[in-house]
């Protein structure tokens, strides 16, 4: 475990310190994103309106459905009152306004792909499926992935991918967690990665492809394979979602494993396996850690990655401050990049116990805010000498 602490302590410092490399950008150093779709500022405005902004450099647009097509419409915008932010980034709620959002994709047609996203359901509907995104490409072979399933011209494939690739959105009594500590555990990643046959025709075959979110619509121009409502609902995902990218083949289990590292650092996600640097290294061993992997967070920068967390958080809170409800978002009140104002003062303060047994933290806020003072207790391992300190959202490790 110490070799991997060492490694990753040395690649987070360097990139603080090295200049920006002059490569391109791509998540978790994975290139070749067809979208690469984010929620950001619409301007300079924080408190103004949100869009999903294409990283890819191939200026893929999100716009409201219309009926000529995925390259009309206006852009779907969000007021800031709409958003949520999980890890202190934003995330747009595609449920609102009914109707479908598309994304034209121009260069391919995603007949092989991997789409990587990171979805948040609201506590309300944790029991309910719902459609996360739809993708329209090559004629016929259209797929749409709800909170439960993938379904196809190949018919339906389950998304509960196991213990050791992660879970799907959708709560159901089999599952080996309760109600409760489901709802916690939300937004998770999802990655669906489907491949067809390639064509060989003298003609070849188009090269764009559209991405729907929100609801799904019978009779939407932008598809040509039509799915049976019956097996998943059509209602838009109640809830979040942050980021999503797109890629026009299959990525290997690594680089599949660096994108999802990426969203997880970002987004305060806990991966149920290891996580990797965007330069394939192991990071955090996920079994040599396993007593530490839980609410998984991390600090860190890596230009190349267009990673910046300089402060984190877990998005895993139990009941009833779950991270998906407004009231208790990163940002106090779910006001983003709200300024101090004179009516509120953090104070902090540490326990004196010595902190080879126990370390005690406690934030106070002025009674008028009606948050009581909290007090979190971090346990520590008795440190030798020389010890390494690996920081997880229970705590301290500490390792000679």
């Amino acid at each position: 475990m110490g070799r991997h602490l060492h490694e990753t302590a040395f690649l987070i410092v360097t990139a603080l310190f090295i200049p920006v490399q002059s490569r391109a950008q791509s998540p978790g150093q994975v290139s070749g994103a067809e979208a690469w779709l984010k929620t950001v500022p619409l301007t300079t405005d924080l408190q103004g309106y949100y869009h999903w902004r294409d990283f890819s450099g191939d200026s893929v647009r999100t716009n409201l459905y219309d009926a000529k097509g995925a390259a009309y419409g206006g852009e779907f915008t969000q007021r800031h009152t709409w958003i949520r932010t999980f890890n202190f980034n934003p995330a747009l709620n595609f449920s609102e306004g009914n109707q479908p959002k598309e994304s034209l994709l121009k260069y391919s047609n995603l007949a092989q792909m991997t789409v990587i996203g990171v979805f948040a359901p609201t506590t309300t509907a944790y029991n309910k499926d719902e459609v996360l995104y739809a993708v329209s490409g090559r004629k016929g072979a259209g797929s749409l992935v709800s909170r439960d399933k993938a379904v196809g011209q190949q018919g339906i494939e389950s998304l509960n991918y196991g213990s050791t690739a992660g879970e799907d959105l959708l709560y159901s009594g089999s599952e080996r967690q309760t109600a409760e500590v489901f709802k916690s555990t939300s937004p998770r990643i999802v990655s669906y990665i489907r491949a067809y046959a390639p064509v060989h025709s003298v003609w070849g075959e188009g090269r764009r492809a559209t991405i729907t979110t929100g609801t799904y619509r019978d009779g939407d121009v932008n598809f040509t394979t039509a799915f049976d409502k019956s097996l998943f609902g059509g209602g838009a995902l109640n809830g979040y979602t942050p980021e999503l990218i797109a890629y026009g083949r299959t990525l290997t289990p690594l680089e599949r494993r660096q994108v999802e590292t990426y969203l997880a650092i970002r987004y305060g996600i806990t991966l149920n396996g290891s996580y990797y640097t965007g330069t394939g290294n192991l990071s955090w061993d996920r079994d040599e850690s396993a007593a530490y992997h839980h609410r998984v967070t991390g600090i860190g920068r890596d230009d190349a990655g267009d990673l910046f967390q300089p402060l984190s958080t877990t998005s895993y809170e139990e009941a009833p401050r779950y991270s998906t409800e407004k009231t208790y978002d990163s940002f106090r009140d779910a006001d983003p990049y709200g300024l101090p104002t004179s009516q509120r003062l953090l104070v902090m303060g540490t326990s004196s116990v010595p902190r080879s047994t126990r370390e005690t933290v406690r934030w106070s806020t002025p009674t008028r805010d009606s948050i009581p003072p909290t007090t979190w207790a971090s346990p520590r391992h008795r440190a030798r000498s020389a010890p390494t300190a690996s920081t997880s959202a229970h705590g301290v490790r500490s390792e000679s």
